[in-house]
């Protein structure tokens, strides 16, 4: 019984290998449709994956750093302070995500009538 537990994953990967084999034999069309979502939605999160991978390696993070010090210290010295400049931070944010957009759509309407 104890070597049955010590190499559960062995009969499992074994499993799972001979039922994805008998899978693509009896059927290959229906395989491909059942398996063409799945591949799509990889392919999906590999390109977000490496768009927030460059994001952020992008990030500046000395500066977030001293960003994350600063409001600590002005949340310890006035806490109403921290609702204050976080107003501020997210009216910049808002700001340059709306700028963001803008160039975003500007570009699409470029290559649209191209």
């Amino acid at each position: 019984m104890r070597y049955l537990f010590r190499n559960l994953h062995v009969f499992v990967f074994v499993f799972v290998s001979v039922f994805s084999a008998l899978m693509v034999a009896n059927g290959p069309d229906r395989t491909v449709r059942l398996v063409q979502p799945l591949v799509e939605d990889a392919i999906e999160l590999r390109d977000l994956a490496v768009g927030a991978y460059n994001e952020v390696s992008r990030t500046d993070w000395q500066t977030a750093t001293d960003e994350a010090v600063s409001l600590y210290v002005a949340t310890l010295r006035m806490p109403t302070m921290l609702f204050e400049r976080l107003a501020g931070q997210l009216k910049e944010v808002d700001r340059d995500l709306s700028r963001s957009s803008m160039n975003h759509s500007d570009g699409n309407n470029d290559q649209a009538t191209l």
